[in-house]
């Protein structure tokens, strides 16, 4: 019974590691086409030209994920010098359009570091992008005052100087692995 359960353990772990596997970005060859609004007007992500740029998922009203995140980019952003800063881009795509306003999403990032570009768009468009990197982002009722927040994925997604998405950066992860993420890039 013993042998039955190792193997049936291990069928599961396989499809799971099959399932991952399928979701990583070694398929999305082609470049990701972002067409979204910056505090400036619109913003075509194939209108950059970037060595790295970095996409994240969030929102301002965020409690914890969003903050801690920003202060990662920040400390990171801080550290690099002027030329690898110059060759790195990071979003911050909005995922509550219909509470967020661009001014203050722009207001939100920047005192993070001003290098950092808050983008929204219409839900539709910002599903349909989020889709893209296999990042979700769906509405939670709350009974407070704010009367729902918002459950988002919290990877950073990598994509390289012609706009194709290469790797995930996992949330929470300390500095000099962050930077060994950026520097095959650099």
């Amino acid at each position: 019974m013993k042998f039955f359960w190792t193997i049936l353990l291990l069928i599961i772990l396989g499809s799971g590691v099959l399932i991952f596997k399928n979701r990583t970005p070694e398929e999305k060859k082609e470049p990701i086409q972002i067409h979204l609004r910056s505090k400036d007007g619109d913003f075509r992500l194939s209108d950059q030209a970037f060595s790295i740029t970095l996409v994240y998922f969030g929102f301002l009203s965020c409690p914890d994920i969003c903050p801690s995140t920003l202060n990662s980019l920040s400390a990171i952003l801080k550290d690099l010098n002027e030329e690898k800063l110059s060759k790195i881009r990071v979003l911050f795509i909005d995922v509550d359009p219909e509470r967020d306003d661009i001014s203050r999403l722009h207001d939100y990032v920047t005192y993070f570091h001003p290098s950092i570009l808050a983008l929204t768009g219409t839900e539709k468009e910002l599903l349909e992008i989020a889709g893209k990197f296999y990042a979700t982002f769906q509405k939670v009722p709350l009974d407070s005052e704010m009367g729902y927040t918002m459950d988002h994925s919290t990877g950073i997604y990598i994509l390289d100087g012609e706009n194709i998405w290469r790797e995930t950066i996992p949330h929470g992860v300390s500095k000099e692995i962050f930077m060994s993420y950026l520097n095959k890039y650099f």
